[in-house]
């Protein structure tokens, strides 16, 4: 198996909340976020404090996944910086791939992005992770068992595995909500806007488990769909492939400055 972390992101939001922040805590929100990809913006989780993809190797890590087994697809803008990260924790520089995309108006997507990386990755199951979400225990804890149970319960179950957690019923409009009979995927809602009330409460963690048969048809529908924002991998295969969820306590939303103060300060005054 192998794992991709889709980092092809400009970390938007973050940018712009720092532009806007005034307060106690504007010159460690700049070295936090100044210059970086969301990827690499330092957690305070626990005891550590470190970059939030230095976390979820942990996790690949506590998994016993070789980090030769590991792939990073980022964009020209940050492709350096995630090669000196590779370096420095035992990535080979050749498993960190670059889209040449430079600004957020020509990004390819997350579908375009995985369509990318599938030129180099073998055809193998693949474990793709979004760069910008982390999953905790309810304590707040990194969830270390995550991937274990993952690729158990995805062996057992075949077809697609994906992660999914409850949300707050006021932001449910801002993901991609999981519609589910039992664990068995059902339907899907990318981002319901009104009149469209929200079918589910389950949130899309963009943790994904896809078995190696599922590489072709990646292929084909971005052949046939290209860059397209409103497209999701999930809500387009499901019923042509078993799709499962796995329930998780917690996921970790680095959105919004706020979301940040909220993780590295003990007290936050905004």
């Amino acid at each position: 198996m192998k794992v991709l972390i889709l980092a092809g992101g400009f970390g938007e939001r973050l940018e712009k909340g720092l532009e806007s922040y005034v307060g106690q805590y504007q010159s460690q929100l700049q070295e936090w976020i100044q210059g970086k990809p969301k990827a690499l913006v330092p957690l305070k989780i626990g005891d550590e404090f470190k970059p939030l993809l230095a976390y979820q190797l942990d996790q690949f890590r506590y998994a016993n996944i070789p980090f030769d087994d590991v792939y990073i697809q980022s964009n020209g803008k940050y492709f350096d910086q995630f090669q000196e990260f590779a370096l420095k924790h035992g990535i080979p520089n050749s498993n960190v791939m670059n889209n040449g995309v430079m600004k957020k108006e020509e990004r390819l997507g997350p579908l375009g992005d995985l369509r990318l990386a599938l030129e180099t990755i073998a055809e193998e199951d693949l474990l793709v992770v979004a760069s910008d979400t982390l999953i905790l225990t309810t304590s707040g804890q990194i969830d270390y068992h995550l991937i274990q149970r993952l690729i158990k319960n995805q062996k057992q179950s075949g077809g697609i595995r994906m992660v999914v957690y409850e949300g707050e019923p006021a932001r449910l409009r801002n993901h991609g909500l999981v519609v589910v009979n039992e664990k068995k995927v059902i339907g899907f809602q990318e981002k319901p806007q009104p009149p469209e009330l929200p079918q589910s409460n389950l949130i899309n963690a963009s943790i994904h488990l896809y078995p190696y048969l599922l590489h072709h048809k990646i292929k084909e529908i971005h052949d046939k769909r290209g860059f397209d924002e409103s497209v999701n991998l999930i809500g387009l295969v499901y019923q042509q492939f078993l799709t499962t969820v796995e329930f998780v306590e917690k996921r970790l939303d680095l959105g919004r400055v706020e979301d940040l103060l909220r993780i590295n300060t003990l007290e936050v005054q905004l």
